[in-house]
């Protein structure tokens, strides 16, 4: 996880597990495998995190877990629901206290069928998430560490979305890969 001392990696059994490594740095004793725990199960995807929370896509449900469980090893039980209908196969970002994501309104196999979503984080903290359709015919790529702007994919081509006006700026044609687009 970016900042920290703590690896998140999808095991040889297809577990993801979060590893550790801050204690290793200073005083503990002991082996890295102590402090490796499986934090999700093989079949959830798309992982990503903030600063306290790691999401990641079950089916087509988004869901979060404290980081602080991997301290009781309770990941696996403490799952929270935070949006539905996530589009199969697309990343999830999140930053600035928002997470965003591609989304499905009808099916999720159609690829014509996707719309840009966004859940405000603070949500955890009161319950209620659900996520909020930011732009139809769309999809979602990263988001910028202050939670403002997201590069989208449409039918234009790549673009950055500002998500406090609404307003777009062209990046690209059709076709450029939105995977590879990064904030620095």
């Amino acid at each position: 996880l970016p900042g920290t001392a703590q690896l998140v990696f999808r095991d040889a059994d297809g577990q993801i597990r979060l590893a550790d490594f801050s204690c290793l740095q200073s005083t503990c004793s002991g082996s890295p495998e102590q402090f490796n725990i499986r934090t999700l199960a093989s079949g959830d995807a798309d992982v990503t995190s903030d600063d306290n929370w790691l999401f990641f896509r079950t089916g087509s449900t988004i869901s979060a877990v404290d980081l602080a469980c991997v301290a009781t090893d309770s990941c696996l039980s403490s799952a929270v629901p935070v949006a539905a209908n996530a589009a199969p196969q697309t990343p999830l970002s999140a930053a600035g206290g928002i997470l965003v994501y591609t989304g499905f309104a009808q099916n999720a196999n159609d690829p014509n069928d996707r719309e840009v979503r966004g859940v405000n984080l603070a949500c955890l903290n009161s319950g209620g998430c659900a996520g909020q359709t930011i732009a139809t015919g769309a999809r979602a790529g990263a988001l910028a560490a202050s939670g403002r702007f997201v590069v989208v994919e449409s039918a234009s081509g790549l673009e950055s979305l500002d998500l406090s006006t609404g307003s777009r700026a062209y990046l690209s044609d059709r076709g450029a890969p939105l995977e590879q687009a990064r904030w620095q």
